[in-house]
Formats: structure tokens, sequence, C-alpha cells
């Protein structure tokens, strides 16, 4: 859930809120673990104000502040079942991309809605 009011001043046409998706390696040998960034997705403020139910978004390779293309040969293209089939038939490439969810406030309860209300001013759940 995503949370912003009027009082925080956002233009919703300049601010994005970005998703990073992040693995970590542990070694079993010397427990050190190590955290590997390997993608982010944009999300225009604009685009989570809207009555849009999903939303889909190219995942860009790397992290925001260090930004490196995807290779498209290197996507594991081993796809079964039917869309396996279809990209097979088709010679379809694989592009990186995430499907976010949205559920307006509007469909949300009323006592949902007054929780909401409780929070801080912005705040990502």
């Amino acid at each position: 859930m995503f949370r912003t009011t009027m009082g925080d001043n956002l233009d919703p046409e300049k601010v994005s809120v970005i998703f990073e998706l992040v693995i970590y390696v542990k070694d079993m040998n010397t427990e050190s673990t190590v955290e590997m960034s390997c993608g982010w997705a944009e999300v225009p403020l604009s685009t989570l104000e809207t009555d849009i139910t999903k939303v889909k978004f190219d995942i860009q390779g790397g992290c925001p502040k260090a930004e490196v293309g995807i290779d498209p040969d290197a996507i594991n293209t081993k796809r079964t079942g039917f869309k396996g089939f279809l990209s097979k038939i088709t010679n379809n490439k694989i592009t990186s991309s995430i499907v976010l969810s949205l559920r307006p406030l509007k469909t949300f309860t009323q006592e949902t809605k007054f929780h909401m209300e409780l929070m801080p001013s912005t705040c990502l759940i």
C-alpha cells in the first residue's frame, strides 16, 4: 500500500516510486552475505492514482543509481507449458517486466479507510 496526502505537496507528474529487486547470497563457509541488485522498475506516482487494476512495467538492469542493460540472450528461455509452446512457435523474445496489481482507495471498506487515515501522510507498506 502506498499513501500520500495533499499536504505532502508531491507533484504526481514529477515523483516516482522505485521497486528494486534484490537477491542476497550467503556463503555458508564464511557466513558472509552479499547483496546483489538484479533489477528495478520505476512507477510514476500519477499511475498509482488511477483506477487501473494492473499495470505492466519494464525492469531495468542493475540498480537505480547504476543502470545496466539486460542482455536478452541471458534470460532463461526454457519455459514450459502453453506459454513455452507459444514462444517457441512464434519465436518471441521474453521481456523483463513486472506487473503491479493496484487497488483504488474507493474499493476499501470504511473501517480500512479509517485506519489508513491514522498512518503517516506519506508511507509505503
